[in-house]
């Protein structure tokens, strides 16, 4: 996405960086980077599960005192079907499914703890559900998000690891015409920097 916004070159004034959220803070104080206004994230922040408490202090070093953070990502109970079944799949071969879960899904209460600890005034936080149809069915979806989970395989058992948790899911998640459901919960959240 950075390389296509770099080729379109439609705003001068704009520069990219990459940077892993887990190493935002360091990154700011090493390259003396202008503070921000604002900070915008959709759909990124559950896959940084290694350090979320460093994400938010990079979030706050990379903003401007009263600076806003705005970021939606996945909360507490998101994908909850398909999350645990991959973890169960995990757990009957002999695998520590949760450790190998990619995912971050914190409860609006323990995020907010987290934000305020750690510089932040919290103006709106909420988990707010979203079935979410897809576009293919639940299989397709394992295998395109399912792979930190199902790497630990050989490709055998990840065949027979996504055919049950596809019989497990179905009763609850597809509809009568065979289209397939997920309930995304997302978390949604404005603050300040204090």
């Amino acid at each position: 996405m950075i390389d296509k916004a770099k080729e379109i070159k439609k705003h001068s004034n704009t520069t990219f960086f990459v940077v892993d959220g887990h190493d935002l803070e360091d990154w700011i104080s090493d390259n003396k980077v202008p503070l921000f206004d604002a900070v915008f994230s959709s759909a990124a922040m559950h896959w940084m599960k290694r350090d979320p408490v460093a994400v938010i202090r990079g979030i706050h070093a990379a903003l401007k005192p009263k600076g806003r953070m705005v970021v939606e990502f996945g909360g507490f109970m998101n994908c909850v079907g398909v999350h645990t079944a991959l973890i169960q799949a995990l757990k009957r071969r002999g695998h520590d499914g949760q450790a190998l879960s990619p995912w971050y899904f914190p409860s609006d209460m323990a995020y907010k703890a987290l934000l305020e600890k750690n510089g932040f005034d919290v103006k709106e936080i909420a988990l707010v559900p979203r079935p979410t149809e897809l576009s293919t069915d639940i299989a397709g979806w394992v295998q395109t998000f399912g792979h930190p989970f199902l790497s630990v395989l050989d490709e055998q058992e990840q065949a027979k690891a996504i055919e049950e948790i596809v019989e497990e899911m179905r009763p609850g998640y597809q509809r009568e015409d065979g289209t397939w459901f997920l309930m995304y919960v997302r978390l949604r959240v404005v603050a300040t920097k204090k």
